[in-house]
């Protein structure tokens, strides 16, 4: 499998646009951050494709509506591919990265997946495993994502019984910038990694104004193969099937995790008042 690998994937596995985001900001992050990834790797003489992987909160529709009219924020351009679940991010005459369609989807749990490189819907409040099946049947890539705290106590046992219920190729996993960078790698995700779970990593910005730089600040490198006629197809397999993965980036301190926490919770508060 590795000689028909005719790329090399750097990507941003975890990307969110909120209202309030300026979208312009938001490209010029995943494409400078990205670009830096990129320029750290040996890519051993193959292409190099960038992309950034959405999973758009149940009240985001931005990448629907940017398929129907394509938005221009700033120097970045979007067009639509022959696929659905893909659109290009162009800079100028020159392609900056693949955007793939994907959503976040709550478990009755209160688990996230991420249902990645699917243009459909999976509905909020089912539970881990149905909400697991309905991605897959869809169509989608599924990735359980970890977060601060939601993998403790009841939740982390549901992890458990995810993790003893599946085989290790039926879902990924997901790491994000919301781990302090000098935090040990959780538990479940080393048992996960030991059973032959994939893992992935993005930035998973916060739906507060400024958060668009941490996108493309974390993310992950890999071989695939990729045909620039069926960019979700391709990277769709990538995910599932592609070379080894590496994590890249950076995440951030512990002092500026908390800080970028509280900021969201405060947000929250002065939203319900």
């Amino acid at each position: 499998m590795e000689n028909s690998f005719n790329a090399t994937l750097v990507a941003d596995g975890h990307a969110h646009v909120y209202p309030g985001y300026n979208l312009a900001d938001c490209f010029a992050a995943l494409d400078g951050n990205l670009s830096k990834i990129a320029g750290r790797l040996d890519a051993g003489g193959t292409r190099v494709v960038k992309a950034a992987f959405l999973a758009e909160r149940s009240d985001c529709r931005f990448f629907a509506e940017w398929e129907k009219r394509p938005p221009k924020a700033g120097a970045y351009t979007v067009r639509a591919t022959a696929e659905r679940a893909a659109l290009m991010v162009r800079r100028g005459g020159e392609l900056a990265f693949y955007l793939l369609a994907g959503r976040q989807v709550v478990t009755s749990e209160r688990l996230e997946w991420l249902a990645l490189v699917l243009a459909g819907d999976v509905p909020d409040g089912l539970g881990a495993g149905e909400t697991l099946e309905r991605i897959r049947t869809a169509g989608g890539v599924p990735v359980l994502c970890w977060a601060p705290g939601k993998w403790w106590f009841k939740r982390g046992r549901a992890v458990r019984r995810l993790l003893a219920d599946y085989e290790a190729g039926d879902f990924l996993l997901g790491d994000t910038t919301l781990r302090p960078g000098l935090w040990l790698t959780p538990f479940l995700m080393r048992r996960a990694r030991r059973m032959g779970h994939r893992l992935l990593a993005g930035s998973d910005p916060l739906p507060i104004a400024g958060e668009e730089r941490v996108m493309g600040t974390y993310g992950f490198a890999m071989r695939c193969a990729f045909d620039e006629s069926r960019p979700a197809d391709s990277l769709r397999n990538a995910l599932l099937h592609g070379g080894g993965i590496r994590f890249m980036g950076r995440r951030g301190g512990a002092l500026h995790v908390l800080r970028r926490l509280a900021a969201n919770q405060a947000a929250r508060k002065k939203a319900q008042r």
